[in-house]
């Protein structure tokens, strides 16, 4: 295997590893979010705060980490969208819908990106249409008086954060679950472990260096052994 697939496998293998993780704490929110809602133990203003909080920067996130994997693909000569745009949500719910003919279980590269590519849309409709519906229905729900109005928004916004919450676990978790099992396959077993402690212990701070270099947690570890070895060695072996 030529060094640079190598590199290439590897930087989608960790990234993919940063989404699921990142992904699976935004689920983690919006679940509570609806407990908050349907028990009534939290201001709707907070959860307003929560879900464009989730929007804005969780999702981005996660959205960043699917984008490289895409772009590294691509320059494998995959034909993928990295940054792909909708006219309207209908266009990118079809598109979400159409992920189903997907193999099940991929086994090449092409069909594990194909999954990623399926995970950043389904992001992208939590993003671009569900979690807005949830805070335009809330917005709702606070000028209306008291009653069933307002119990209505909110029901409704319960149901949209389920829909939500099925999205993620059933479209973008799953198709990157499938895409990091197929790519681990081509990547030596020792990396493949170092990289998933690496994403457990460090999705938040990602690959975007920029942010590791201000970030004053990360400048706060800079002088800690391990620390500074997982960086230099993941760097290096990532093409950073």
């Amino acid at each position: 295997m030529a060094p640079r697939e190598k590199r290439v496998e590897q930087i989608v293998l960790i990234q993919s590893m940063f989404a699921a993780k990142n992904i699976r704490g935004q689920l983690d929110r919006l679940l509570e979010f609806q407990v908050q809602l349907r028990q009534q133990t939290c201001p709707i203003e907070e959860v307003v705060s929560g879900l464009a909080e989730v929007r804005l920067e969780g999702l981005n996130a996660s959205s960043r980490y699917l984008t490289v994997c895409l772009k590294k693909a691509t320059e494998k000569g995959a034909r993928l969208a990295p940054d792909p745009s909708f006219s309207d949500w209908n266009q990118l719910f079809g598109a979400v819908k159409a992920t189903k003919r997907l193999p099940a279980r991929p086994t090449t590269q092409t069909e594990a990106y194909a999954h990623i590519q399926a995970a950043l849309y389904a992001v992208k409709l939590l993003q671009e249409h569900l979690l807005p519906s949830c805070i335009d229905g809330l917005a709702t729900a606070t000028v209306q008086a008291a009653g069933s109005s307002s119990s209505s928004s909110i029901e409704e916004v319960c149901r949209l954060l389920g829909s939500a919450c099925t999205v993620v676990v059933n479209r973008a978790i799953n198709h990157i679950d499938l895409a990091v099992a197929a790519i681990s396959r081509f990547v030596h077993p020792k990396e493949v472990a170092s990289n998933s402690r690496f994403a457990e212990r460090y999705t938040d701070f990602g690959w975007d260096m920029e942010a590791l270099k201000v970030s004053r947690f990360v400048r706060g570890l800079e002088e800690w052994g391990p620390f500074k070895a997982a960086i230099k060695k993941l760097s290096s072996t990532n093409g950073f």
